[in-house]
């Protein structure tokens, strides 16, 4: 019996390459088609989100686009625009008298503080023990440099305190002063002086304590804040 066509092994086995191309072809593209379903969804997303984003836009501006209208005459573009540039010189002016403001503030503050008056700083204190006898040199220092008129300082001992104060000057250290009759004043008891005496230029005002023994002793002025507490050992 005759063998039929189809029959053939190099029938077959170009029957059998033809289906092993078509399924080398069609599996990509069955395997394509879900992720492509799947970009689509994305995109559907997206557009979604971006048509609401637009429709929420469109609603801030309605209000915008309504004030336009009434105000400039035109186009709605045309009138929108001239509102948008409105706007735009507003904040500008907006920002320009923010500035004028803050300058302003900033010279009201150099002004305060060129008006506020100059604090007097203690930097040193230092004895000099002869026997039981202390010689203390204080120095102060000016929160300005500028000539600071007449200085008054009080130095006082604490209570039960067995010292006292003998003297009270100040020094060439701090710069040329002057002083005159009762410039210092010591209380009968020596437990408190007062100092008053004038620097020829601005300065470092520095004076000498001198005490009769060891003790702490306070020293307060006019620029000074706070009195302020020495221990003298």
């Amino acid at each position: 019996m005759p063998q039929k066509w189809y029959q053939k092994a190099s029938v077959q086995g170009a029957i059998v390459a033809g289906l092993a191309l078509v399924v080398v072809t069609l599996v990509p593209v069955a395997l394509k088609v879900p992720r492509l379903e799947s970009d689509n969804s994305d995109l559907d997303r997206k557009l979604r989100e971006k048509t609401a984003e637009v429709q929420h836009l469109e609603t801030l501006l309605e209000p915008f686009r309504t004030i336009a209208l009434e105000k400039y005459t035109g186009s709605e573009n045309e009138a929108l625009t001239k509102l948008a540039s409105q706007i735009q010189s507003l904040q500008d002016q907006d920002v320009e008298k923010t500035h004028k403001i803050e300058a302003l503030q900033k010279e009201l503050q150099s002004t305060s503080e060129e008006a506020r008056p100059p604090i007097l700083s203690l930097i040193s204190s230092n004895a000099v023990v002869n026997g039981d006898a202390r010689v203390v040199t204080l120095r102060f220092k000016p929160s300005k440099n500028q000539p600071l008129g007449t200085l008054k300082f009080l130095a006082d001992l604490p209570i039960g305190s067995t010292a006292q104060i003998t003297d009270f000057s100040p020094t060439l250290g701090g710069g040329a002063y002057q002083s005159g009759d009762g410039s210092k004043k010591i209380v009968n008891d020596g437990k408190a002086a007062i100092l008053m005496y004038s620097l020829m230029s601005a300065g470092y005002p520095t004076m000498e304590l001198k005490l009769s023994a060891p003790t702490a002793f306070r020293i307060s002025g006019e620029y000074i804040p706070d009195p302020i507490v020495v221990e003298v050992k």
